[in-house]
């Protein structure tokens, strides 16, 4: 027997065989509906299909807003299982339709960095963040998205464009 799921009376096959997902804390379920709601309003779409867990726990995931401003990386497991719900998936090809870029750099220490960035964004953030931690590390430098993250999740804010 093939891997088989049946979604709305069609048959799909899995492409590849499923892991088992190890044991780990997960949030509590005030806290995840806290969290769920939080990531609607900021323009995460939640998707009808999402990715099941052990696809989720074993690789790298994230999802963009509907308006593509803005980005949420999952950190760890437990928040893998949140941010699982907004990402697009098609389990006739098997795809993730999701591709997290890498934003390393390092900001010049002598230089004040100065970006614009929407305050709307800014604030359901801190909303976000507020839910789960005390605490969140900013990352910025000119022209780039800034970066707010704390031990669960990454969130990425593109800078505004000025135009002449």
């Amino acid at each position: 027997m093939e891997n088989e799921i049946t979604l709305n009376g069609k048959e799909y096959v899995l492409k590849e065989e499923v892991k088992v997902v190890p044991e780990f804390e997960m949030f509590n379920s005030k806290t995840e509906a806290k969290l769920i709601k939080q990531l609607k309003l900021m323009g995460f779409y939640e998707c009808n299909i999402c990715l099941d867990e052990s696809r989720a726990y074993y690789n790298e995931i994230g999802t963009l807003d509907e308006a593509n401003v803005s980005m949420i990386i999952a950190k760890n497991p437990k928040a893998k299982m949140i941010v699982r719900r907004f990402i697009p998936y098609d389990y006739q090809s098997g795809e993730v339709q999701f591709h997290i870029p890498n934003l390393k750099y390092t900001p010049s220490p002598d230089k004040l960095e100065r970006c614009k960035y929407s305050p709307e964004y800014l604030a359901m953030a801190n909303a976000f963040f507020n839910i789960i931690s005390s605490s969140v590390i900013i990352s910025m430098k000119e022209d780039y998205p800034i970066t707010l993250e704390d031990d669960n999740f990454k969130f990425i804010l593109a800078p505004r464009v000025e135009t002449e």
